[in-house]
């Protein structure tokens, strides 16, 4: 009721867009969409046809792709991330929940079995994809059980990036209505108790990153300190995740530059020019 229907902007009008933006010096092209999986539909998906033409503009460098509805990834795309060319190995997968009683309330048309699943096809023809997904906690009738199977799975599959929300009772919306409502508190802890659980995570993931050498991107001067940029590996999108902040850069914005990483943070890194 609120999205509306699906619907997709024509192949050429992206096509001149992507352009357009790398014209003006953009060297990262993002998708997103509400499930970029759906992407030219009614009819045949045409999201490979889509990447093939982006993939010809001249001057991007990265493509990244966001929001993709599990149950819309295909094999061949994996397959296509995992054989490298400009579309990064980056998959945005809002998967909301792993308990499956959960999931049927949620109406999202998917299983643990099948997310399982995908993870494993991941890791199989696509093993150097970083992962991101979202997670809605305190759903109505998430019991004890329910939350202590998502926060397992969370400390297994140990996704790069990891958003976390509280389930908000919308008027209007069926969910609003559902029987087994937890208490604000109830779902605002179990948020913090992920949150925890992916710091941990996401340092001791970034730890193992020192003494490697990574390409970045140069986005940006720091707000902090004039002295010192910031920029991203094909593993952080935008605005989204973490950045690396570069030490000892004399270089411009737009750049990229093969970084040593010298330090970690719970979620940015620290590095310095080759």
């Amino acid at each position: 009721a609120i999205k509306g229907a699906f619907a997709s902007r024509p192949s050429p009008a992206l096509g001149a867009e992507a352009k357009a933006l790398a014209a003006a010096g953009a060297k990262e092209l993002v998708l997103v969409a509400q499930d970029v999986t759906q992407y030219g539909k009614p009819g045949r998906r045409k999201l490979l046809t889509l990447l093939d033409e982006l993939e010809k503009v001249q001057g991007s460098a990265w493509i990244r792709l966001m929001y993709l509805y599990p149950e819309g990834i295909s094999h061949t795309l994996l397959k296509r991330i995992g054989a490298g060319g400009k579309v990064v190995p980056y998959l945005d997968i809002p998967i909301q929940h792993i308990d499956n009683r959960v999931l049927r309330r949620m109406k999202r048309g998917t299983s643990e079995k099948s997310v399982r699943k995908l993870m494993d096809d991941v890791a199989t023809l696509a093993p150097d994809t970083a992962l991101r997904t979202t997670i809605i906690t305190g759903f109505p009738g998430e019991d004890d059980a329910a939350f202590k199977k998502l926060a397992d799975f969370i400390r297994e599959v140990r996704f790069h990036h990891l958003g976390v929300f509280p389930f908000s009772p919308e008027p209007g919306t069926e969910a609003a209505t559902l029987d087994r409502q937890l208490p604000k508190q109830v779902r605002t802890s179990r948020v913090n108790k992920l949150l925890g659980i992916q710091k941990k995570l996401s340092l001791k993931r970034n730890e193992a990153l020192v003494g490697t050498t990574l390409e970045v991107l140069v986005e940006a001067v720091s707000d902090e300190s004039d002295l010192v940029h910031y920029g991203r590996t094909q593993f952080q999108a935008p605005e989204v995740d973490g950045v690396v902040y570069l030490e000892m850069f004399e270089g411009k914005p737009g750049n990229f530059v093969d970084v040593e990483i010298v330090s970690a943070g719970d979620y940015d890194l620290v590095g310095r020019p080759v």
